[in-house]
């Protein structure tokens, strides 16, 4: 059985909307999302050329976190610093040097990300 998640998609025209009990994974530009069981979610199309950013349902309790300020939105994140690899990878980072996955962000739509404590 798949670890299913609550996910916000934000769109690049700045609409966001919620994807539950889901996995996803981008191969080849190509964004499936996947149920339960391991099998394409029918219920689901989203182009990923519309798509700014993929952020799962998180926790803030006393945690630090990442404002994230998209072209047309923003989102806050869990996590203590970033990475960017090329021109096009951004990569989040947890306690212990630990990679956060389940997170997809179109580099091209972000404008700044900014440091918070709590």
């Amino acid at each position: 059985m798949a670890n299913l998640q609550n996910f916000t998609v934000y769109l690049k025209d700045g609409r966001d909307f919620q994807i539950k009990d889901v996995t996803f994974e981008i191969k080849e530009s190509k964004l499936t999302f996947s149920n339960a069981y391991g099998m394409i979610a029918e219920y689901v199309y989203l182009p990923l050329n519309n798509v700014a950013a993929i952020i799962p349902e998180q926790n803030f309790d006393n945690k630090p976190y990442l404002t994230v300020y998209l072209k047309e939105s923003d989102f806050k994140i869990v996590a203590e610093r970033f990475k960017i690899f090329g021109d096009s990878e951004l990569e989040f980072i947890w306690q212990d040097n630990r990679k956060i996955y389940s997170i997809y962000v179109d580099l091209s739509e972000v404008v700044a990300i900014v440091f918070s404590r709590f």
